[in-house]
């Protein structure tokens, strides 16, 4: 081999060896760079690029960075059908984690990303041909709620606490409950689990609003928890399952008996 051609070819192993490991950065240079909290307003024009394979899509680019959090993206619009993009940016390539079209209510795009790394949004619209004004959001995602569920007198509920359910205001998972009561009510609950310390609470309120009324953790039979209370007046109460270790999970019955 020539000393030209050992040179052409130590060249061009190396050119390619660092293209490699420059493709991740160059992934996101012709992206706009988004600040996390901060709205981005951005617009697709005529002038827009166009996305590849795509018949009349055109989109922006957006980048930005995160370390271990958990993220919500939002793109908003009154003048498109929004079309949400999420890419990974890998050493390989683009890699998509998530997308959305109308998951944010209305035609608005929303996901919920757990960030670890570069990543690139494309902000895009459903249907060829539209152009219009939209509003980008890179968030810290609020913490999942607690859905109060519908209860009456005489059901019997089966449910499973599990790690996956959202935290109450106090720290501690559970469930919520909806009642409605005449006032001068009596009802008994009952609540039986197998698997964890049970604990019950009537009040009013939900989720950090709830303030109670009558609480009972001690066990009727093994973990089980029997709980008394009279309606002071006619409303809407909140019925509350929690367990009394926070990593506590498991299957539960809980029946709702009128006693006066």
């Amino acid at each position: 081999m020539s000393t030209s051609l050992a040179s052409f070819v130590t060249r061009s192993l190396t050119v390619g060896l660092l293209g490699g490991l420059l493709t991740a950065a160059a992934q996101a240079q012709d992206a706009t760079p988004v600040t996390i909290g901060q709205p981005m307003a951005g617009r697709i024009t005529t002038e827009s690029p166009l996305l590849e394979g795509e018949d009349g899509i055109r989109y922006q680019r957006y980048a930005f960075r995160a370390s271990g959090r958990k993220l919500r993206i939002t793109l908003r619009s009154f003048d498109l059908d929004s079309y949400l993009v999420v890419q990974k940016v890998t050493p390989s390539g683009p890699e998509t984690v998530a997308e959305d079209d109308d998951g944010g209510g209305n035609l608005d795009s929303e996901v919920v990303l757990d960030a670890d790394g570069e990543y690139v949004v494309i902000a895009r619209h459903f249907g060829a041909n539209a152009t219009g004004s939209f509003t980008l959001l890179v968030e810290d995602a609020p913490p999942p709620v607690v859905v109060p569920r519908g209860l009456s007198l005489g059901q019997r509920v089966e449910e499973t606490l599990r790690a996956s359910d959202p935290a109450l205001a106090d720290g501690s998972r559970g469930h919520e409950f909806r009642i409605t009561l005449a006032a001068g009510t009596g009802v008994r609950l009952t609540l039986r689990a197998a698997d964890f310390d049970a604990r019950l609470a009537v009040g009013r309120g939900e989720g950090g609003a709830f303030a109670s009324l009558a609480a009972n953790d001690a066990a009727a039979r093994g973990r089980d928890t029997v709980l008394e209370f009279v309606a002071p007046v006619a409303g809407m109460f909140v019925v509350r399952v929690t367990a009394a270790a926070p990593d506590a999970n498991g299957a539960y019955a809980m029946t709702v008996e009128r006693v006066r």
